[in-house]
């Protein structure tokens, strides 16, 4: 398409793009940037600091502990709950190594009998909910048995202090050794009525 000619034969410079030089150009163009290689953190603009900080979010939190040690505090809240709920609804005597005791149980793989039984108590273990206690009996036709129960346990029933050894340790194993009838409170496993 050819220019509009005027009058007289002279092309109209009007509708023609100015030519400008090739420097002109490059220098009107955005420097460009070589590449490197830094981390993408500095790369990123960073405005003016905060005056407060609102938070700190989790994954940036340091753990100090492992996760059982951090929720240990629950475990005890839950367990020191437990105990008081099973106090409240079973109340056990005070009693300590040396007092015989009669420990009603019950049996869920012998039709959930009753059953009592008789024996001196030759430890108790203060540890919270796995708090327990060990009696001991002599029995005619095996000899002596140590039974490990533990307090709060859903199958116990109840315990009763019936009566006292002499005793002043708080663990008397050394009665393990002493397969006597001085220590046969019961001759066997009697049934509740």
């Amino acid at each position: 398409m050819s220019p509009t000619v005027l009058a007289e034969g002279t092309p109209d410079l009007s509708l023609q793009q100015p030519m400008m030089p090739t420097a002109v150009v490059r220098d009107l163009r955005p420097p460009t940037r070589p590449y490197q290689l830094v981390p993408t953190l500095l790369q990123r603009p960073t405005g003016t600091p905060a005056l407060y900080t609102p938070w700190t979010p989790t994954r940036v939190l340091q753990r100090r502990k492992h996760i059982r040690k951090r929720m240990g505090f629950l475990m005890q809240i839950l367990e020191r709950e437990q105990t008081e709920r099973i106090r409240r609804a079973r109340p056990l005597p005070d009693f300590r190594a040396g007092d015989i005791l009669e420990v009603r149980m019950m049996l869920p793989e012998a039709e959930r009998k009753v059953t009592i039984y008789r024996g001196v108590c030759i430890a108790r273990y203060h540890k919270g909910i796995r708090s327990s206690f060990k009696i001991y009996n002599v029995y005619p036709e095996c000899g002596g048995v140590v039974q490990h129960i533990p307090l709060y346990m859903p199958d116990l029933m109840g315990i009763k202090v019936v009566g006292r050894i002499p005793a002043s340790q708080e663990r008397l194993f050394y009665l393990l050794d002493r397969e006597t009838s001085d220590y046969t409170f019961q001759t066997g496993v009697s049934a509740a009525n």
